[in-house]
């Protein structure tokens, strides 16, 4: 879902994947970005399958990325990987794709990041990370905020992620329409109506 206020021009862009969704958007000035919302497999710490599995969507977007035109690119979802934790497979895979499609998390980047947690386990009250926003490093020094939003009207069980950016941008001029307006006829009298038929010859 996106604003259907922004003046640019988004497209849609098709998956191989369930577990990607995809658009490209660009602007008049010619800025674009690619933008992924992906969820991911659960993690493990000894199941290849379930690695093989987890690796899929990355090499997804790898491919989608590699075959389009973009300045930046954002990918945020549920990663099921929290970064603190480096024994399970799915953060050593995780890490290597960021590596490779020059990826960071602003959250161990920026120092004012104030993303504390995202997920609650109910059985025993652990708290992790495992939702994140990746963005290309290109785009860091546009961050203004990076938080994690604990709203009580949230039906969640994962904490929203909130990413606030200063993006440069131009304006374009507003065309000024030729036609001429459309008539308002719920304003227009009874008078006024039949004066409009007795011109038509109605």
């Amino acid at each position: 879902m996106w604003n259907r206020e922004l003046v640019a021009n988004i497209t849609l862009i098709e998956s191989f994947s369930k577990r990607v969704c995809a658009i490209k958007y660009k602007r008049h000035d010619n800025f674009s970005a690619l933008i992924f919302n992906v969820y991911m497999s659960s993690n493990t710490d000894y199941c290849k399958h379930n690695e093989h599995i987890y690796v899929e969507v990355p090499n997804e977007i790898s491919s989608i990325s590699s075959m389009l035109n973009y300045d930046y690119l954002i990918i945020a979802g549920y990663y099921n990987t929290d970064f603190s934790r480096l024994r399970p497979l799915h953060t050593k895979a995780l890490v290597s794709f960021m590596e490779r499609e020059e990826l960071v998390n602003p959250l161990i980047e920026l120092p004012g990041a104030a993303v504390y947690y995202t997920f609650e386990t109910k059985a025993n009250a652990c708290r992790s990370s495992v939702d994140h926003i990746l963005v290309t490093r290109n785009l860091t020094r546009y961050v203004q905020h990076y938080v994690s939003v604990h709203d009580r009207d949230n039906f969640s069980d994962h904490a929203a992620l909130k990413l606030v950016m200063q993006l440069p941008c131009t304006y374009a001029q507003e065309r000024k329409s030729d036609s001429p307006p459309a008539p308002v006829w719920s304003a227009a009298s009874p008078e006024d109506i039949s004066k409009l038929h007795i011109c038509a010859g109605l």
